[in-house]
């Protein structure tokens, strides 16, 4: 399960991970919070550059290693020192767990920081490969509420992913220079335009909007687990239901990062709300050659 960060991928990749035999796996190549020996921020594995075989290898398996997370806050309380130096992490503790419970039977990885490595893993170990893309608005609104910056020194400072995707769309882009709206929606086209490229020449991969899951979730996540031979049960579409219901709240309580149960369909539009007008008409610009082929005139 993966995308650009803040398109969805943590509350499509939970839905999907509802049945009881479905191990959650949280952001593994993730350079701060991930495995150890994952050090590039939006890594790009390929064929022609397979270091990372093993690491791969050792998440999918259940043997992966989770670094200590470097955005946990210090602490003074001698208990939670000992349960971090016994457990390293919640991921590395839930990933052991999972991995001994013989009543989990398949990973679900979600990590939008592998977007770029998704073919690789999609080919190379034969996943299952969901994308997700979110309108540049909406995802870009959710970086400025958050005060999340992605350098996009980080993609250039790749030069096998410079050669191979990202050339005439980031050579001549000063990362040192650009605004948080510009940097943000470069990074929008880098990601789905490379998503887009992945899912057009595998056709197993499947690339969806954000949007059109929030409008009408049950249907959607109902294809999706009939693709996966996932058990479409009550007590699932009971849970979908709870997080997407409009009685729910569309705005995220105290700011926090993660609101997932919400008020899908309100939820299309915050963006609004967030972006000034020269805002938006700033990253409509920049993301038009490929956004207009995903999202109307309406949808702006």
């Amino acid at each position: 399960m993966t995308g650009a960060p803040r398109s969805g991928t943590t509350f499509v990749g939970k839905m999907l991970a509802l049945p009881y035999h479905v191990a959650y796996v949280d952001e593994p190549f993730n350079s701060l919070t991930g495995v150890k020996g994952m050090d590039t921020w939006f890594p790009y594995m390929s064929h022609a550059a397979n270091e990372h075989e093993q690491l791969v290898r050792d998440v999918i398996e259940g043997r992966a290693s989770f670094k200590p997370s470097l955005l946990r806050e210090e602490t003074k309380n001698p208990l939670k020192q000992l349960a971090r130096e016994m457990f390293v992490s919640r991921e590395n503790l839930e990933h052991r767990l999972d991995s001994y419970n013989p009543l989990k039977q398949r990973f679900l990885i979600k990590d939008p920081l592998a977007a770029f490595s998704s073919e690789y893993l999609h080919r190379e170990f034969d996943l299952h490969t969901v994308a997700v893309m979110r309108h540049p608005a909406s995802m870009i609104a959710s970086y400025k509420r958050l005060g999340w910056r992605f350098s996009l020194e980080e993609l250039k400072r790749q030069k096998p992913l410079m050669d191979d995707h990202l050339k005439g769309l980031l050579d001549e882009v000063d990362p040192k220079k650009v605004s948080h709206v510009e940097e943000g929606s470069y990074l929008w086209l880098a990601i789905n335009g490379v998503l887009e490229k992945y899912a057009e020449r595998n056709k197993d991969m499947l690339l969806l909007r954000h949007e059109d899951l929030s409008r009408d979730p049950l249907t959607e996540f109902y294809k999706m687990y009939q693709r996966y031979d996932l058990p479409f049960t009550t007590r699932v579409q009971r849970r979908i239901k709870e997080h997407t219901s409009p009685s729910n709240a569309a705005d995220p309580l105290n700011n926090v990062v993660h609101q997932l149960k919400r008020d899908s369909a309100e939820n299309i539009h915050r963006w609004k709300k967030i972006l000034t007008k020269k805002e938006t008409e700033l990253i409509r610009t920049i993301t038009a050659p490929l956004a207009d082929k995903y999202y109307s005139a309406a949808e702006w």
